[in-house]
């Protein structure tokens, strides 16, 4: 079953004040599957490490700051701190109720707290403690760093960007997030991409903070920004990659038995989806990028988050609370 032939039976499992878990949303924990999966072993690739964590129930976001894995728990109040050479939990660091996305500026942790009150912590990596807490409106998404500034997402507040260093807000720009719609935003190198469901991908200038371009990209959200600047996006027209100086749409691909993108990442030599199938069933997919076909799958509970460090991909497994690396 291809993406487009999924959307009647799509079920999107999100937190609404996340407004999106592909990216940024949290399950609902009212709609949790099987912590097996259900399906059987599509086969193809296999986790090389997999981590137990202790920090909470749930894994959730990753973050790498100071060469380690910093993995958030959003029905805890805590953080796992893992080190990816011993590939182990190293430690634990309380910072507050439901803790998500977060993004790194030096040594400084920067952490979204999706509590009644949301507000973002600030701790020193090197230390573990904690520098300052800053309250905010609700966020949509993960927070995304770019030229040592941290911007914020949201509903109320549209996008706002913090001084990486001092915690100051600098300024805001109008970006209209419906409340409860699915979105998502990620960084390039001089830029920040953000999209909810339906409306275009906004190219925000990350020195002036407007507006720069606009992008159909259907209902695809932007998901990840490739080693060549590209921007990936997908949703329930495929995948696509679009190019940062045109804005064309330069790939479009459509995996098949994907019924929701919940994650993903590029390298050179892959593209990474976690998805659910048309089962329900988590799924960590490899694809060609050049041509979208399809490598392999490894059954995962269900993938929530994925980031890359020296040739492995880390891999949050939301119900087994377990960090998995797939050698890349």
């Amino acid at each position: 079953m291809s993406l487009r032939t999924c959307i009647a039976v799509m079920a999107v499992a999100v937190l609404t004040a996340a407004c999106s878990g592909g990216p940024a949303s949290i399950p609902t924990l009212s709609n949790e599957p099987p912590t097996e999966p259900t399906g059987a072993d599509p086969g193809g690739i296999r986790p090389s490490v997999t981590i137990d964590l202790t920090g909470g129930r749930r894994a959730g976001p990753i973050e790498i700051a100071d060469g380690a894995l910093w993995v958030s728990h959003f029905t805890a109040t805590a953080l796992s701190r893992v080190d990816p050479l011993q590939a182990r939990e190293v430690g634990t660091v309380e910072v507050g109720p439901r803790p998500g996305g977060m993004v790194s500026v030096g040594h400084l942790l920067w952490i979204e707290h999706f509590a009644r009150a949301p507000s973002l912590t600030v701790i020193d990596t090197r230390s573990s403690e904690v520098r300052r807490t800053i309250p905010i409106g609700p966020p949509c998404c993960d927070p995304v760093a770019v030229r040592g500034d941290v911007w914020i997402l949201g509903p109320e507040t549209g996008l706002q960007r913090f001084d990486g260093g001092s915690g100051t807000l600098v300024s805001s720009t109008a970006v209209r997030v419906p409340d409860g719609v699915p979105a998502n935003m990620v960084a390039s190198v001089d830029a920040v991409w953000l999209a909810s469901e339906g409306n275009p991908m906004l190219r925000i200038d990350a020195r002036s903070g407007e507006v720069a371009d606009r992008v159909d990209v259907g209902r695809m959200l932007p998901y990840a920004v490739g080693p060549d600047g590209r921007v990936w996006c997908a949703g329930f027209e495929g995948v696509s990659a679009v190019d940062p100086r045109s804005g064309a749409i330069v790939a479009d691909f459509d995996p098949s038995d994907v019924s929701e993108v919940i994650t993903m990442a590029v390298d050179d030599a892959s593209i990474w989806l976690g998805i659910r199938d048309g089962a329900g069933d988590g799924q960590v997919v490899r694809l060609d990028p050049s041509t979208g076909a399809e490598i392999g799958r490894s059954p995962v509970s269900l993938p929530i988050r994925m980031r890359l460090l020296d040739g492995v991909l880390w891999v949050s497994d939301y119900f087994r609370n377990q960090l998995l690396g797939f050698e890349t």
